[in-house]
């Protein structure tokens, strides 16, 4: 199947310096939802910009359904944008902003009322038309500025955080009426977050960004179990990053001389161990099975009601240990426990 959107190396340079975007290439499928995600200045925004027409790439082109649109004013792209801050029109009525786009597009004022209406109405807004914006919640503006972008039916939806001014319950509950609402409509969603668990929930891929680039583009399962860098690893979700050495023909955990597996001529390279903190095992330094672990002390322990993080030092390395529920083994700051990292559960990058 055709890409419905191709972006082919595209670079920016900002003050002939600094580099906003280097070499990104990406394809997103019809139907799908995109998450950028990264860190504060790696380029999400700016490709999201580029992607839109406000910025022109230094180099590059950008194709929709075949069309070469790299140098098309944003307003004749067939595509929307739905902004942080909404943008709102405060002058006009919720109606009014979300008929305007028909309107702009040659529509009659009859059929742009109707187009609107029915667009409130996937937003579950039909009931509040005649309202003004400074009249609604957060998360009622930010349904209509969704209205407002869906109403000409785009073939692609770009979205700059749009769900970053609202509180913690609402958020969640729009990123789900968000996702449904993409699927119903099936059109493809480009969405710029630094929320890692938003993207996660939301997105079928996400491409992770750092320094303007791409790291890795996958599913939120395969970036988080197998990450492409050390960056990646590291930027998504919380990880043990523990070095590696080469010795009698094995890979073994540097900290606590822990083989790990048959090493090869790549392993010689030097990598990094990787292991998510609910993939390593604990016990309390009196438990009888103490195969194949290190004993460790424990630095911390934080309980949330839902699951507990232990803080460990072994040796001189700092390992971060999760467990579902509350604190069931009873450690204590100072306790000693055996650690085991299982072999089947790593994940090796680059160092």
């Amino acid at each position: 199947m055709a890409a419905l959107l191709s972006v082919d190396k595209l670079n920016k340079t900002y003050q002939k310096k600094f580099k906003a975007l280097s070499d990104v290439s990406l394809d997103v499928m019809h139907g799908e939802f995109i998450a950028l995600l990264g860190p504060s200045g790696c380029g999400k925004t700016t490709l999201l910009a580029t992607l839109a027409g406000f910025l022109t790439p230094d180099s590059g082109r950008i194709h929709i359904d075949g069309k070469d649109i790299t140098d098309v004013p944003p307003h004749k792209r067939t595509l929307n944008t739905v902004f942080q801050n909404y943008a709102l029109f405060p002058h006009m009525s919720v109606l009014d902003n979300v008929s305007y786009g028909p309107l702009r597009t040659g529509a009659g004022k009859a059929e742009a009322r109707t187009r609107a209406q029915e667009a409130l109405e996937m937003v579950g807004l039909s009931q509040m038309a005649a309202r003004y914006p400074a009249d609604m919640s957060g998360g009622q503006r930010q349904r209509v500025a969704l209205a407002r972008a869906i109403v000409n039916r785009p073939k692609l939806l770009l979205l700059d955080e749009p769900l970053s001014a609202l509180d913690m319950k609402l958020r969640k509950r729009m990123q789900r009426e968000l996702k449904a609402l993409q699927e119903k409509l099936a059109i493809s969603f480009i969405f710029v977050t630094h929320d890692q668990e938003e993207a996660m929930a939301m997105a079928d891929r996400i491409v992770v960004m750092n320094q303007g680039a791409i790291e890795q583009i996958g599913t939120g399962d395969e970036i988080y179990k197998r990450p492409a860098s050390r960056f990646v690893a590291d930027f998504i979700g919380d990880a043990n990053l523990l070095d590696c050495h080469y010795a009698s023909g094995q890979l073994r955990l540097t900290c606590c001389d822990m083989p790990l597996r048959q090493a090869d001529a790549y392993d010689k390279r030097g990598l990094v161990a990787m292991f998510r903190p609910e993939d390593i095992e604990v016990r309390r330094s009196d438990d009888a099975h103490t195969m194949g672990t290190r004993q460790a002390r424990v630095l911390d322990v934080v309980s949330i009601g839902s699951y507990t993080t232990i803080y460990l030092q072994l040796n001189d390395a700092h390992v971060e240990v999760r467990r579902i529920g509350a604190n069931d083994l009873s450690l204590r700051k100072g306790d000693l426990v055996n650690v085991r990292f299982p072999a089947e559960r790593v994940h090796f990058v680059e160092a």
